[in-house]
């Protein structure tokens, strides 16, 4: 991430983990615990509630089921962090009416939004870098059942929560892991999690896995 790079070759060390309020131990400490809670967290009534019964059809359900879920997991994750990066990049520009969908008939309010925006090429470059990043972690993401797909959800509950704490109290150091979240986002899901994969290797087994239902598909026609 071009930020980060920048941030730390001069010299600005990244952020330390938001601390649990009642025990003010880092985030990573309280992680495991976390992770022992069954499926509950903010979009379980999406991913399983509302689709319970596909989940345990047979393990090849479930391990259907939870790379789809996963992208709708890990997508509303991204969503609510990319909120907060709107905040900065209103902010930083200068706007300060929230643009919603009712502006987007009038030509003159987005003309000048997009002139507006247009001259902040640096932080222009960041928020595309930051995206990148997440549709990455995105694209590699291997999920394959209930359990792995709890895991991904608490993680990203837990960093937007803490980005929020950090917010709405004003830590001075909002901004960096603002722009860090990402990194120690992808970290918990192959380090804490070990639940990604290297682009390659996706592309790999997407190929593979297409090879062998033409390979199927011709079988049957004979």
């Amino acid at each position: 991430m071009a930020y980060i790079q920048s941030a730390n070759k001069s010299g600005i060390h990244m952020p330390s983990l938001p601390k649990n309020k009642k025990t003010s131990e880092p985030i990573s400490d309280g992680f495991s615990q976390i992770l022992k809670e069954r499926f509950s967290h903010s979009c379980s009534n999406l991913v399983y509630d509302t689709i319970s019964l596909l989940w345990h059809m047979d393990e090849e359900g479930e391990k259907l089921v939870s790379k789809l879920a996963s992208k709708v997991v890990i997508g509303l994750f991204c969503l609510e962090y990319l909120s907060h990066l709107n905040e900065a990049v209103k902010e930083n520009a200068g706007i300060k009416n929230n643009v919603t969908t009712s502006d987007l008939t009038d030509d003159g309010v987005i003309d000048g939004i997009k002139k507006r925006l247009k001259v902040h090429g640096k932080m222009n470059r960041h928020v595309k870098d930051i995206i990148e990043s997440l549709i990455s972690i995105l694209e590699t993401a291997d999920v394959n059942d209930l359990d792995e797909l709890t895991k991904i959800a608490h993680a990203g509950d837990y960093l937007i929560s803490s980005l929020q704490d950090m917010k709405s109290t004003n830590r001075d150091d909002y901004n960096l892991w603002l722009y860090s979240l990402p990194h120690y986002y992808k970290k918990d899901m192959q380090e804490t999690i070990g639940l990604t994969r290297t682009l390659q290797d996706n592309k790999r087994n997407f190929n593979s896995g297409k090879s062998i239902r033409s390979r199927k598909s011709t079988e049957v026609s004979r």
